[in-house]
């Protein structure tokens, strides 16, 4: 394996929590064969992704621990000089034409995703096999494009804000995730182009059944979040049970009008 430019102070990293974290990056057999890229090119193309991979792992991870002990943004915590070196070295990271869907349909670019890694908004509670570990890494390599395909395990929280209440407060996202990641390699390094994530479909803990995004602590820009019903209070519980009820009816053909009150709808004549 590789080595990292750095391990990162206080961030408690090895290589081997590290290797865990972005996992075995190889490529696959058929990906090799139909590239038409000698050894030498699969194998430099395999450790330009890995050390990107880790190079990102090690900035995350210092900026992670940084956020879990001040409870605040990370950067706040941090040198500001060496806060503009890792935006830096971030940026060097990411394709400018970076996207991130996240696993609750949230569209991200560079900068954002940026943000997120910088300001620690998504809690991890270590990396490796505390927290973070990565399986099934596939990578298939196209000449100067590639994308890989993985699973891994997460331990950790967000910060959201219900759009019912304006509340803040961290949830536990802990689970199983898919991920894609594109790549590209550009001005002799490769990069990040795109990623997608996704929560596995037998994964059903509570941190799964509602629908979520996340935003900073002192800034939340969450959308689409409801709290608790019996936080929400009688409207919104109101509300859901008038829109389960219309909907059973408009299922069976009835007609419907609009509730004034609560904008739900509700059956004629109830």
């Amino acid at each position: 394996m590789a080595k990292s430019k750095s391990l990162g102070a206080g961030a408690s990293l090895t290589p081997e929590t590290i290797q865990e974290t972005i996992g075995t990056i190889k490529a696959t057999p058929e990906s090799a064969r139909a590239s038409g890229l000698s050894t030498e090119q699969i194998a430099s193309a395999e450790q330009g992704i890995q050390q990107l991979l880790m190079d990102c792992v090690v900035i995350s991870a210092e900026y992670n621990e940084a956020a879990k002990t001040t409870g605040a943004d990370a950067r706040l915590a941090m040198d500001q000089a060496k806060v503009s070196r890792d935006k830096a070295a971030l940026e060097s990271m990411f394709a400018d034409e970076y996207t991130f869907v996240d696993p609750f349909g949230v569209v991200g670019n560079k900068q954002s995703t940026i943000e997120n890694i910088m300001s620690g908004k998504i809690r991890r509670e270590g990396f490796g096999k505390q927290g973070f570990e990565s399986t099934e890494t596939k990578l298939n390599i196209y000449g100067t494009t590639a994308v890989s395909s993985g699973s891994f395990t997460m331990k950790g929280s967000v910060s959201v804000r219900y759009v019912d209440t304006g509340a803040v407060r961290r949830r536990d996202i802990s689970g199983v995730y898919h991920t894609t990641h594109s790549y590209v390699y550009r001005d002799g390094r490769w990069q990040l182009s795109s990623s997608h994530m996704t929560k596995d479909a037998t994964d059903v803990s509570a941190s799964t059944t509602k629908r979520y995004t996340h935003g900073p602590p002192e800034e939340p820009n969450v959308q689409g979040v409801r709290e608790p019903r019996h936080r929400a209070g009688q409207a919104n519980a109101h509300r859901a049970a008038a829109d389960d009820y219309g909907q059973r009816r408009r299922e069976q053909g009835c007609s419907l009008r609009r509730c004034r009150r609560y904008n739900a709808p509700f059956i004629n004549g109830v």
